[in-house]
């Protein structure tokens, strides 16, 4: 495991959203959904059905706040594809 995850949220991040990939939204449409977290004090944990479908988000979410896994996985992917190790994102996320 890769654990040079470069999550750094630039603000205090105040909620946890999910957003779930049924794998039949074409490229623009989740790099339209993605865009709406620029900026925002929210995580966004995005579940898809499968890894292939990771490279959507690519230019269009915010790598300091934006977390990718599949479906039925255990594993947590940063944007950059290094698996997040869970006592990092507890740490990151303040609980």
């Amino acid at each position: 495991m890769n654990t040079n995850s470069e999550l750094k949220p630039d603000a205090e991040i105040e909620k946890m959203m999910v957003e779930y990939d049924m794998g039949t939204e074409g490229k623009k449409q989740v790099q339209r959904q993605a865009k709406r977290y620029t900026k925002t004090n929210s995580w966004v944990l995005w579940v898809f059905q499968n890894a292939n479908r990771f490279n959507l988000l690519e230019g269009a979410a915010p790598t300091s706040n934006t977390l990718m896994m599949v479906d039925g996985s255990d594993t947590i992917y940063d944007l950059k594809g290094y698996a997040v190790p869970v006592d990092k994102l507890v740490e990151i996320l303040g609980t």
